[in-house]
């Protein structure tokens, strides 16, 4: 602060203290990185999985082509089929209620389809 004569008379300082602002900032730092490790050992689980998956569907058909070569019907119903049965279901709703079974080896699904019942 100056007088008129501009000779100094004093001084106007502001402090803040950031120690929150610092603390919540490592807390960030250290949350993000845990989160990194974990979305890294998910994805590390899921490409794993996945790739189990695709075995087994080769495996399926390598036992099914084996069923065939031997004059037995095949165990496992193929993917293809699968996945088209499913579209026919979400595409196609009918206009009344119906059901619907899936079956792959030995897992069936069964799919209500239609208006629900009243309350």
């Amino acid at each position: 602060m100056l007088d008129l004569t501009w000779s100094r008379i004093g001084s106007v300082s502001v402090v803040r203290d950031i120690t929150a602002r610092t603390q919540a900032e490592v807390e960030l730092h250290r949350r993000a990185k845990e989160l990194a490790a974990a979305n890294h050992e998910l994805n590390r689980f899921n490409n794993a999985m996945v790739g189990l998956e695709l075995r087994m569907i080769e495996l399926k058909k390598q036992i099914d082509d084996l069923c065939v070569k031997f004059g037995q019907p095949p165990r496992y119903r193929s993917v293809r089929s699968l996945i088209t049965d499913c579209r026919l279901l979400v595409t196609a709703p009918p206009r009344r209620a119906s059901r619907f079974a899936i079956s792959v080896g030995r897992a069936t699904l069964r799919v209500r389809v239609g208006k629900s019942p009243k309350p």
